[in-house]
């Protein structure tokens, strides 16, 4: 099988870390796998990628040129005249990207094109409008507008000719028409089992600190401000506990200044991206996820692999689905602050509470094991043939 994937670059982040993970699950079972990026450049990839998984980026495509086809610039000119006015200024600003991009998607002469993330997703299905290509696009979120009527319009009327829709969760189908959610299909986000690359472990019983971990973007839907202003409430009483936040985005000063003003300067630090979270979190002792949006939680997932106990906003979405709640975790109403000081304050002073829900976080590599999932997805993909 020749699968080719879209996705906008392969840096740190949920969708490309499955991308790379379902790329190498392929290519072992020698399917021929390329990853067209649009917007990688030069920048490093974050994760580690199969030796026979070929990788592309579109700049390459950009410089080369490449002039379109007749048959292709009939098949834009039709598309063109259906579309509304709001719709037609999309189209024609991202003109250029959806020429080059049907060259480089047909270039690699794949069986079958699997796009990820909304934005991609209706740039892909622009660039192959009326090829006979089955595509499989995937919202990594729950879906919700993006503030462009060009994109959202074009998203749904877009949808309806794709092969099949993947969501991470049920309601996400729910934004939909009638005729998209016929497409739709839920697949959850898989976890691999915890391999670590540091050699070097300090055990629970022998460090005087203790690492309350969050890790995600540095971004608005994370949540990260919601998790200071309730660690700030509560780290006068747990003088032992740190809060560790992992990960790199555009809010990192704007969050550092708000520790500061909180009087947590010396509580809290701010890592950066790590390439191996499972190392990290081996190293911790409690894991939050303070997010006010999500779509499957890759960090989550393999907080729980670790065993580590989880507090988590039920946010929408992917949450309800990974924790069960009081078993393997605590799920908190979305965005309560309270609630979330509340439970820390609690499982940060129990210990051998925190030890039961740890007990059985790690039945999360079985019940989202790689191999189900990706069963799932080979149902999606062989099932169109």
């Amino acid at each position: 099988m020749r699968i080719t994937f879209v996705i906008s670059s392969l840096g740190g982040g949920g969708a490309e870390r499955v991308v790379s993970n379902m790329a190498r699950y392929w290519a072992d079972k020698n399917w021929e796998i390329t990853i067209l990026t649009l917007f990688q450049g030069r920048r490093p990839v974050c994760y580690d990628l199969h030796p026979n998984v070929v990788h592309r980026d579109l700049r390459s495509t950009l410089s080369s040129n490449p002039r379109p086809d007749a048959k292709s610039l009939i098949a834009l000119r039709d598309l063109f005249d259906i579309l509304s006015p709001s719709e037609r200024k999309t189209f024609l600003g991202n003109l250029v990207l959806i020429v080059a991009l049907r060259h480089a998607i047909v270039s690699t002469n794949p069986q079958a094109v699997i796009s990820f993330i909304d934005v991609t997703n209706v740039q892909v299905l622009l660039a192959l409008y009326r090829l006979d290509l089955p595509v499989f696009i995937s919202e990594r979120c729950h879906p919700v507008s993006t503030g462009n009527e060009g994109w959202d319009r074009l998203r749904q009327r877009l949808y309806r000719s794709a092969a099949r829709l993947v969501v991470l969760a049920e309601e996400s189908l729910s934004v939909f028409s009638p005729e998209v959610r016929e497409r739709g299909r839920v697949i959850p986000n898989a976890v691999l089992p915890p391999r670590y690359d540091s050699s070097d472990e300090i055990g629970m019983d022998q460090r005087a600190e203790r690492i309350l971990l969050a890790m995600g973007r540095l971004a608005y839907e994370k949540g990260f401000d919601l998790l200071l202003h309730a660690f700030a409430a509560i780290a006068p009483k747990h003088t032992l506990w740190s809060l560790n936040i992992w990960g790199q985005g555009r809010l990192r000063s704007t969050l550092v200044a708000l520790a500061d003003e909180l009087g947590l300067s010396k509580r809290v630090r701010f890592p950066g991206f790590t390439r191996q979270p499972y190392d990290v979190m081996r190293q911790s002792d409690l894991f939050v996820l303070p997010s006010r949006l999500e779509g499957f939680p890759n960090v989550l997932l393999e907080a729980m692999a670790c065993g580590l106990p989880v507090v988590s906003f039920d946010c929408p979405t992917g949450p309800s689905y990974i924790i069960r709640d009081g078993t393997d975790g605590v799920l908190l109403p979305p965005r309560d602050v309270t609630a979330l000081k509340e439970n820390l304050d609690r499982l940060m002073g129990d210990e051998a509470e925190r030890n039961r829900l740890a007990g059985r976080a790690p039945e999360v590599i079985e019940r989202f094991s790689l191999e189900r999932m990706m069963g799932m997805w080979e149902q999606v993909v062989l099932g169109v043939f």
